[in-house]
């Protein structure tokens, strides 16, 4: 009796032995074979490891579809998923564009453990103009490793260009060592709502003295105004960046100061509508005050309208970098005449500011701003 207990024990601890001696596995969504996948790692390797930011990297041979396009293992696989979060391709600030009214838009993007990335020629229906993406491939740099393009853009069909076509939609892919991203942005061939009108197509676009691009600010930007209060604003209304505290402001508002904050080489394009009762403000005038007050002005009836070729501007409506302090005075009324700027009731314009830097030359290019990466103008609104 004794002996066949000796066999059955030295059994049972074979059996054990042989259970500990497989590697385990990482199943992802429960094993399913329609939607899981398993992550085996090589005998006495760890499957979860930390890097130096945080994140949980399974490392191992993947087999199943529900690890993503994943095709093989490995440590940091490149990806738009993992944190730090990522940001994910987007053209134009996630805004559309009518054709003809800007030349090129901004592509951004940055992927995380991604060495290189490419981005191909933006896609369309038949009968649409082609368009191309520019400067939007990245080398990953840093630490963690990321890869992000530094001036991307995409070209914008002109009004000619666009035949018969009302909208044509495009969509452009970043490739991260075989993960993507997309993102879509639609053309009209007429102006839409927040869209400059059609006369401001030959506007150029504004480039730095070094060659990099200039762009619009389209997403919210925050604002401190001259209380110290600070609030979140809509960085292409008027009436949203002046208005204190929760209750907005009908334009043009009362006296006030505000600070927004923008990244160097970003204008700020604030659109507003002059009231066709011109007793509410016969004229007001913007100057600059304190630190970081240095700035260029325009009002327009184009975003971005700085006096670079093309440009729609009237006489007296820019004010310069050097000329801050003596301030922009603005008539709301068609016969008022000199240097101020007059601008017509009932018409739709563009409050334009660009942060520390001047007016464009005759080539469109303009100093780059000093107060990288933010810049923060100290404008004094005074009606």
């Amino acid at each position: 009796m004794n002996q066949i207990r000796n066999i059955l024990s030295f059994l049972l601890i074979a059996g054990t032995a042989c259970v500990h001696a497989q590697q385990p596995i990482v199943k992802i969504n429960g094993g399913s074979q329609a939607t899981g996948c398993d992550v085996s790692a090589a005998a006495g390797a760890p499957i979860f490891q930390l890097d130096a930011t945080g994140n949980v990297l399974v490392n191992g041979s993947i087999i199943g579809t529900g690890c993503g396009p994943i095709t093989g293992g490995g440590t940091n696989t490149p990806t738009f998923g993992l944190n730090p979060a990522p940001a994910a391709l987007q053209i134009n600030g996630g805004s559309n564009v009518a054709a003809g009214s800007v030349a090129s838009v901004p592509l951004t993007y940055r992927a995380y453990y991604a060495s290189s990335c490419t981005v191909g020629t933006p896609t369309t229906t038949a009968g649409c103009p082609a368009i191309s993406a520019s400067n939007a491939g990245c080398s990953g740099t840093g630490s963690p490793l990321s890869c992000s393009p530094a001036s991307a853009t995409v070209s914008i069909p002109t009004v000619a260009s666009m035949g018969t076509n009302a909208t044509c939609t495009y969509s452009a892919t970043a490739n991260c060592g075989g993960v993507t991203s997309s993102a879509s942005i639609a053309v009209t061939s007429t102006p839409i709502s927040g869209v400059d009108p059609p006369e401001c197509a030959n506007v150029a676009a504004i480039h730095t003295s070094s060659g990099a691009l200039w762009s619009r600010l389209t997403t919210g930007t925050s604002v401190m105004y001259g209380d110290g209060t600070t609030a979140t604003r809509d960085s292409t209304d008027y009436v949203s960046v002046w208005s204190y505290g929760d209750t907005q402001q009908a334009w043009p508002g009362t006296t006030s100061t505000i600070r927004p904050t923008i990244l160097a080489n970003q204008y700020f394009a604030l659109k507003f509508v002059a009231s066709s009762d011109t007793s509410l403000a016969p004229k007001w005038s913007f100057t600059g005050s304190g630190l970081n007050s240095n700035f260029a002005l325009t009002i327009s009836k184009c975003s971005g309208d700085f006096g670079q070729t093309g440009t729609q501007l009237t006489a007296g409506c820019k004010l310069n970098q050097s000329q801050s302090l003596n301030g922009l005075t603005v008539h709301v009324n068609p016969v008022q005449q000199g240097v101020a700027c007059t601008i017509a009731p009932g018409n739709t314009y563009y409050l334009n500011i660009l942060p520390d830097a001047n007016l464009p030359v005759s080539n469109v290019s303009t100093s780059s701003p000093t107060c990288s990466p933010k810049c923060t103008p100290y404008v004094v609104r005074n009606p």
